[in-house]
């Protein structure tokens, strides 16, 4: 997939979604209409804290299963800085239920 740059894309919002488990996270990152990570990762704060660090000035709103894993990451996500009311927690299969996805 083709390295986004980001410059001049200041204010813009990222939409993050991760499918929590046990030892791996699988992430996609979109913009609008374009893809710009889709992934499986390790499942650490970590390694989900990198990726995030790679849209810097960006607002961004994620969106992932609440089950067992979900709370650690609430905790981490809030402490993080995703802005208020960016953040959704949800069961796995209302995304698109919904129509957000």
């Amino acid at each position: 997939m083709e390295e986004y740059k980001r410059s001049g894309e200041e204010g813009k919002t990222v939409f993050v979604g991760v499918d929590l488990h046990r030892f791996r996270w699988h992430v996609t990152v979109k913009r609008e209409d374009q893809e710009l990570f889709i992934e499986t990762v390790p499942g650490e704060w970590e390694t989900l804290r990198r990726l995030l660090d790679r849209y810097p000035g960006y607002s961004i709103q994620m969106v992932y299963g609440a089950g067992y894993f979900g709370f650690l990451v609430h905790d981490r996500v809030v402490v993080y800085g995703v802005v208020h009311g960016g953040r959704l927690y949800c069961h796995p299969a209302e995304p698109f239920a919904s129509g957000v996805w």
